[in-house]
């Protein structure tokens, strides 16, 4: 779970015999692997192997600490992955370090064929209009991570990666706090931001594949409550590289199960 306010922003974790409840505190203001003050947005991730992973977002430098870390405060939405500890209650501070430093949120991680994809939104907060996914690769969930060039729910009207400007117009440098996507605020082909993605298992007689996307469409409640926000739920397909394919907007589709 996480917590923030203005001054502070971390995870705790607590335990319980059963998904209701009663829930026990584990583990209070956990000490990540990047030192960070500030930790917002997050995933976790199960390999395979059984190991767990954490994948989160962040900025400013933890005095208390006394660590070196990177980037200053300020620089909101830098991303990072830890290894969790055997009872996925901690970090064990091995990280990837850091990487994505465009401003993310809403990450999403899963695993393909050995690869290891990570999927960050353009921070937007809570935006009705929909936010990107944007691809990172790498051959290990530590890392270190590729930017693919990929970003699979674009703005309408542009092209699957619509690059990233300052608002100048002119192109980013590393460490520019100005750095945002080109198409931030316009309307995305989906217009939701990314939540989840998975593998469903195929009826025996088709083998094969399937994989859905999932995006909450914020300020969609009725009752105007942002915990009965819409969700919509999409087919994720794969390029003959592997690669994922750009999200359609699909009133409809079908999955056999």
């Amino acid at each position: 779970m996480c917590i923030r306010d203005r001054n502070w922003g971390g995870y705790f974790t607590a335990t319980a015999a059963t998904p209701e409840g009663p829930y026990t505190a584990k583990h209070w203001n956990i000490s990540m692997g990047t030192g960070w003050a500030h930790n917002g947005d997050f995933t976790l991730f199960k390999d395979e192997d059984g190991k767990a992973y954490i994948l989160y977002h962040g900025s400013g430098c933890d005095q208390e600490l006394g660590l070196p870390c990177w980037p200053p405060a300020g620089l909101d939405g830098t991303m990072a992955v830890d290894l969790l500890t055997q009872d996925f209650t901690s970090s064990t501070r091995q990280t990837s370090g850091i990487f994505d430093v465009r401003g993310s949120e809403a990450p999403v991680m899963f695993q393909r064929g050995g690869e290891y994809f990570l999927l960050t939104a353009t921070g937007c907060g809570f935006c009705p209009q929909g936010s990107g996914a944007r691809l990172l690769t790498s051959h290990t969930p530590l890392g270190p991570y590729r930017d693919r060039g990929l970003d699979i729910n674009p703005c309408e009207g542009h092209t699957p990666y619509p690059g990233i400007v300052n608002k100048s117009g002119t192109e980013c440098g590393l460490l520019m706090e100005s750095c945002m996507p080109a198409c931030d605020n316009a309307p995305h082909e989906v217009a939701a931001q990314q939540a989840w993605a998975l593998r469903l298992p195929l009826a025996s007689e088709r083998g094969g594949e399937q994989w859905l996307w999932a995006g909450d469409f914020w300020g969609s409640a009725p009752d105007g409550r942002k915990p009965h926000d819409l969700q919509v739920w999409l087919p994720l397909g794969f390029g003959q590289d592997g690669m994922p394919l750009p999200l359609a907007n699909l009133s409809l589709f079908q999955v056999r199960v």
